[in-house]
């Protein structure tokens, strides 16, 4: 009994691959015999399937059409290797950021332009323009701006907002505040 058992133990690893890598039908549990006894016959063999045999190699058949209907099965014949998908255009640097910013206390709207790299400040919060991107010509025109708002009062206040904003899609990355509004125009 104990042989059994590390022979089990043994073949645990093998049959754990041979289920990751295909579907293989459940094993059914049969019981053990004492040692020395006979074990107990499962029933009669099964014979094995006769080999597939291939057919000889024979001359090409004339092209026929053929009509609609299921598919044979077909021979697996690898693919051939997929020709690299070109690489996808880069976002173009541009050296300034186009903003609307709306003060919604006095109701007013105000365009700025920031160059990348500098701090603006309009009202009570400082606008740092990271960096600012376009679409290339070939894609559907957009914008996208890296930038980071702060209050300038009190000067260690943690930012209202630090993040891409996109010019098509103002919504998705806002900036959360209730006295301003930001968003990207385009770049320059």
């Amino acid at each position: 009994m104990n042989r059994r058992i590390l022979v089990l133990a043994l073949m645990l690893p093998a049959l754990a691959a041979a289920a990751s890598a295909q579907t293989v039908p459940p094993v059914t549990a049969t019981p053990l015999a004492p040692l020395g006894a006979p074990s107990p016959s499962p029933g009669p063999p099964v014979p094995a399937a006769p080999a597939p045999t291939a057919p000889a190699p024979t001359a090409p058949a004339p092209q026929t059409p053929v009509a609609p209907g299921p598919a044979a099965p077909a021979a697996v014949t690898p693919a051939p290797a997929a020709p690299a998908a070109p690489a996808a255009p880069v976002w173009v640097v541009r050296p300034a950021a186009v903003l609307a910013v709306l003060d919604k206390v006095a109701q007013h709207a105000t365009t700025l332009t920031v160059p990348a790299g500098k701090t603006v400040d309009f009202g009570e919060i400082a606008i740092t323009v990271g960096r600012c991107l376009v679409r290339p010509p070939t894609m559907a025109a957009d914008a996208a701006a890296w930038l980071s708002v702060v209050p300038r009062k009190p000067a260690t206040a943690k930012p209202l907002f630090t993040g891409w904003m996109l010019a098509s899609a103002p919504s998705v990355s806002a900036l959360a505040s209730p006295l301003y509004d930001i968003r990207v125009v385009g770049c320059r």
